[in-house]
């Protein structure tokens, strides 16, 4: 490989997610997380990266099979969910396009989808898929880092070679991110809550915490950015609490990470609480203590590669427990030292493929993305009247569906 190699660093098909990004809905806003970690480790001027969603890369290989071979040395993708079973498709799919690059593929941050129980019986259907997969990677040259123990264990069961383990690389966004020790008094504590429903977090936590927040990043999105197209405010993720908190401002999030970082960074938080892993994983890039409702075998692997606390390791239950409490209890000098080990061995990996990098050193990609022009619905005087029409129909449920 050359010594200063040209970079092809993959998107999600049809998006540049270099631009603001308005409420396109079923898009998980989580998933910006890890892709923005992953670019900003590749922005740099002396660098040769061109970012592309595969898409776009298709239709140049179409008409010129050798298109990505004379343009670039190596190609990048990050993956979080690919090995399983409803993406067997996707996995055959690519494993033949891969190989049609002609240049090594390295996937960063692979994981396979189970169960909280860690089931290797729940893959079975996608396991010569995955095997497929992987060995194509493998085939051009390049490979595969995994998101944890977990996937490492099923690929090897499946006869696949030892795979480094890097976890989710958005963790890896800044080299000096660490949580402190000192905690807050019970009079600023301000917890922040993630699910996939409002209902998810008990209605005690949010009655004994009424200065905590949702932050949604994806179901909620339509009542954030485009509330008047909801025809049923009935339906069953808008039931109690989400009214009483969607008129009470508590319902927030945002399409950009940027935004969505920057409402975090604003709000004074002292705690992440929820099963969302980037929603968490977004609170401890900014130095926000968190902790993971692990609900599968995705949230689980993350929080235990890095020994983020999590509901496998300590107990709380919402019906009773103190959350303020609970938040004293938790000690997060573990994660800091886990964390900083996984980053060096993170660095290490790419030094060790000749893989250039500013990992530890992406200001110039931070302060890039602060210049765009992002759509901020918080602002948006149209939109400040729709949900107070809402809000009045929500005082006289009657007159819901009658516009």
């Amino acid at each position: 490989m050359q010594e200063n190699p040209r970079i092809l660093f993959l998107t999600f098909a049809g998006e540049d997610l270099l631009q603001p990004r308005t409420y396109i809905p079923n898009k998980n806003s989580g998933d910006t997380v890890y892709f923005m970690a992953g670019m900003s480790w590749f922005y740099d001027e002396n660098f040769q990266t061109r970012y592309m969603p595969w898409t776009e890369v298709d239709k140049y290989i179409k008409l010129d099979e050798d298109w990505v071979r004379r343009n670039f040395d190596i190609c990048i993708y990050m993956e979080a969910n690919i090995f399983s079973v409803y993406n067997i498709r996707v996995m055959e799919a690519r494993a033949k396009w891969f190989l049609s690059l002609k240049i090594p593929i390295y996937i960063l941050g692979a994981g396979a989808q189970s169960t909280l129980d860690y089931s290797f019986a729940n893959l079975n259907e996608c396991s010569d898929s995955a095997k497929r997969y992987v060995e194509s990677v493998l085939k051009t040259g390049g490979t595969i880092t995994l998101r944890g123990e977990f996937t490492k264990a099923w690929l090897e069961s499946l006869g696949l070679p030892s795979l480094f383990v890097s976890g989710c690389p958005s963790l890896f966004y800044d080299d000096a991110l660490r949580i402190d020790s000192k905690k807050c008094e019970e009079k600023e504590f301000r917890p922040m809550f993630s699910g996939r429903f409002v209902s998810d977090i008990d209605l005690r936590l949010w009655e004994k915490n009424d200065n905590a927040v949702f932050f949604c990043q994806d179901i909620y999105f339509q009542a954030l950015y485009s509330p008047k197209t909801i025809n049923n405010f009935d339906a069953v993720e808008y039931q109690s609490p989400f009214q009483k908190l969607y008129q009470e401002g508590r319902i927030d999030g945002d399409c950009n990470y940027f935004l969505w970082s920057k409402r975090i960074k604003q709000g004074a938080f002292s705690f992440s609480y929820g099963s969302r892993i980037h929603g968490n994983i977004l609170a401890l890039q900014n130095h926000i203590p968190a902790f993971v409702k692990c609900i599968d075998s995705r949230t689980r692997e993350i929080a235990e590669f890095f020994h983020i606390p999590n509901s496998i390791r300590h107990d709380f239950d919402e019906t009773k427990d103190s959350l303020f409490e609970f938040y004293l209890s938790l000690n997060y000098e573990e994660f800091n030292e886990v964390l900083e080990k996984r980053y060096n061995a993170f660095k290490h990996f790419l030094s060790e493929h000749h893989i250039p990098n500013v990992l530890g050193n992406n200001s110039a990609f931070k302060r890039y993305i602060s210049t765009l022009h992002y759509y901020d619905y918080r602002k948006d005087e149209e939109l400040i009247e729709d949900k107070k029409n809402i809000y009045a129909k929500f005082q006289n449920p009657h007159r819901m569906g009658q516009d």
